[in-house]
């Protein structure tokens, strides 16, 4: 007994130095990291990033639905809009080819802001204040001067509060410059909690008497306003036809590729298009993949000469066969002619729709097996389970993780799209009875 007790405190003693232990690799690592973020913040090089983890960022329907008008508003782009504001107040700013995790990012070597969508008007106002510290050293100044602590305190307090996983902990750089983007960001969207919450930061930063007030801030969140103002008038069609490229400018805007994907296809894949396509569209390798049936896009003139030339036209049915049937492209272009940009509308409304409906049928889909799930799961418990029942649990679930994966994509379609299902259902009442022959 007396051996088995000593055992066990050896026991005990070996278990807890090893935790101790391996708690010290864990801080030095992260102590590494740490210095190494450190580091390039003396250097001033790191590059800012805006998260798609931001909770509760507002849209711009959110923001328009704030404000009512009775008067008429004329067609405008959101996009040009937004580039249009930047340009003034001498912002670069670029579009797509971000990771995921970010929806805008503050290059600091390049000082140029580069978002994942454009008409991300909230994000484009974070990043262009970046843009404003950057060039007019706002947030070093803050950090060099030691009497700013109260400045640095509200900025932190800031930060914390709306930035994504912040920390009061994080390096002096990020809680600046992070906390004044946020700053400018939500008192766009929400000014009268800001100035209630943060009155010091309002007055130093956006009050024109403030001590580090800028031009440039007061130019930025005026025209933003204004920009949503003027959305806030427009009638559904026009706020769906808002944030549709037409024609010539959809290849100016983008080429569809990388460079890397440019060279793969000039050089080994002449269909690497259609391979991209299929994995965004989670169908890679399966039938419905467009790479799968690369070879017959080949041939891809006889059946365009029949779409726009022909009476009939060529369809590629879901279980692999054509089919000829009647009416052709040059029909539709017949039909669609004086109306071609009410047409476009009409197909992006009824596809937001049709996403909306989607995306309810699967949510009710998942209830239902969530529902059987739960039964199940209660049927079995509190006696050995079966290997049947196990297998069904087991097929339960790997079904409710497909399920949720359509949720998710759905959910992801719609957020980055930006569409309001009102202004979509609208649309497509307008235009139903004329365009859906």
């Amino acid at each position: 007994n007396r051996e088995e007790s000593s055992l066990r405190v050896l026991k005990h003693l070996r278990d807890k130095a090893q935790h101790e232990y391996d708690d010290f690799k864990k801080y030095k690592k992260q102590l590494t990291a740490q210095q190494k973020t450190d580091e390039k913040v003396a250097k001033g090089s790191t590059d800012l990033g805006y998260s798609s983890l931001s909770p509760g960022n507002k849209t711009l329907d959110e923001l328009a639905q704030e404000r009512t008008s009775i008067d008429e508003g004329k067609d405008f782009l959101i996009s040009d809009r937004v580039k249009s504001i930047l340009k003034d107040l001498g912002v670069p700013i670029s579009e797509k080819y971000l990771p995921k995790k970010y929806l805008g990012i503050f290059k600091h070597k390049s000082n140029n802001i580069r978002v994942q969508s454009i008409i991300d008007v909230v994000v484009a106002t974070h990043e262009a204040a970046h843009y404003i510290s950057g060039s007019k050293g706002i947030g070093m100044e803050i950090r060099a001067n030691n009497g700013m602590g109260n400045i640095r305190e509200a900025l932190t307090q800031i930060y914390v509060e709306f930035y994504p996983n912040a920390k009061t902990i994080h390096p002096l750089e990020k809680r600046v410059e992070e906390g004044y983007a946020v700053l400018l960001e939500h008192y766009f969207t929400e000014p009268t909690y800001i100035t209630e919450k943060y009155p010091q930061l309002v007055n130093t930063f956006i009050k024109p008497t403030g001590k580090f007030y800028d031009p440039m801030v007061g130019k930025l969140l005026d025209e933003m306003n204004n920009l949503v103002d003027d959305y806030a008038k427009l009638s559904p069609e026009q706020k769906i036809g808002s944030r549709i490229i037409r024609s010539d400018d959809v290849v100016k805007r983008d080429k569809g590729f990388t460079w890397v994907q440019k060279f793969k296809y000039e050089f080994f894949n002449r269909f690497e298009p259609f391979a991209r396509a299929g994995k965004i569209a989670d169908v890679s390798g399966e039938f419905k993949d467009p790479f799968v049936h690369s070879f017959q896009w080949m041939n891809r003139g006889t059946f365009i000469h029949d779409w726009i030339k022909g009476n009939a036209k060529m369809v590629l049915k879901k279980d692999g066969n054509w089919e000829t049937r009647p009416g052709t492209v040059r029909d539709y272009l017949r039909e669609v002619k004086g109306f071609e940009k009410e047409f476009d509308t009409f197909l992006v409304a009824r596809r937001v729709l049709e996403d909306y409906n989607n995306l309810n049928e699967a949510m009710n889909r998942m209830a239902i097996l969530k529902e059987e799930f739960d039964k199940e799961t209660l049927e079995s418990s509190g006696v050995e389970a079966e290997t049947g029942k196990l297998t069904k649990l087991q097929e339960l679930q790997n079904i409710i993780a497909q399920a949720q994966i359509e949720i998710d994509k759905l959910n992801s379609i719609l957020k980055n799209d930006g569409f309001n299902i009102n202004d979509a259902s609208a649309v497509v009442r307008k235009y139903e009875n004329k365009f859906n022959k």
